[in-house]
């Protein structure tokens, strides 16, 4: 997932008047460090997707945020919400220094629904203590879908526990990210189904070069 490039221009819109914390990662070409997070970054932006928005600042070519925000050492990250400075981080920090640095900072997800992350999230549907359902339309689910995920369309998502076959009672949700996931969880939990959240959606999964299948359409009904 391309991280939003951010510039003199666009940093007032994109950063400071932002709903929510954003993350800005100052960056140049020629750092080393600056590439190795950048992987991390796009991870973390899938992951917190509709709760953290992560942009990054090409130091080489946008000088005036870069003297403004007293930038010294690349890589510098910053977390901004409101106008004010919650965090200030500079040089390499792996997935999860930044994961439990950000921690304090980022909302929580829906009350009552659990988040798994993809390697717990496969070993869960590996040991069937969990069904994989997909909230996408059908034809996206059979091009490609978690093994043994049955499909939720969006016909189905104003009572997502009516359209469940009884025998579900923990749920693994998850969309292309987690864009629009949440009302969805929280209608299952509200029902008394012991629900999950795909960190990050079917896009992290494939990201952590984790299985899928592809093929036939598994209706709820089957």
């Amino acid at each position: 997932m391309p991280l939003l490039a951010v510039t003199d221009q666009t940093f007032e819109k994109e950063v400071l008047a932002a709903q929510g914390p954003v993350l800005v990662d100052f960056y140049a070409d020629w750092c080393g460090p600056c590439k190795q997070l950048k992987p991390v970054l796009e991870q973390i932006a899938v992951e917190l997707a509709g709760r953290l928005k992560v942009v990054q600042v090409d130091t080489e070519q946008n000088p005036y945020v870069t003297q403004a925000m007293q930038i010294q050492a690349l890589p510098t990250m910053m977390l901004i919400q409101d106008k004010k400075l919650l965090d200030r981080m500079s040089g390499f920090m792996d997935k999860r220094a930044l994961l439990e640095r950000l921690k304090p900072h980022v909302p929580a997800g829906p009350a009552g629904v659990e988040k798994m992350d993809p390697q717990r999230a496969k070993l869960a549907v590996e040991a069937g203590l969990i069904t994989p359902v997909d909230i996408r339309v059908p034809g996206d689910f059979s091009r490609t879908h978690l093994p043994g995920a049955i499909n939720l369309p969006p016909d189905d998502h104003a009572d997502p526990a009516a359209s469940l076959p009884p025998q579900v009672t923990k749920v693994l949700l998850y969309g292309r990210t987690e864009d629009g996931v949440e009302p969805i969880a929280k209608a299952l939990a509200t029902a008394g189904k012991r629900t999950a959240i795909l960190e990050g959606g079917l896009l992290a999964w494939e990201i952590a070069m984790l299985p899928v299948e592809r093929g036939a359409l598994r209706r709820i009904d089957d």
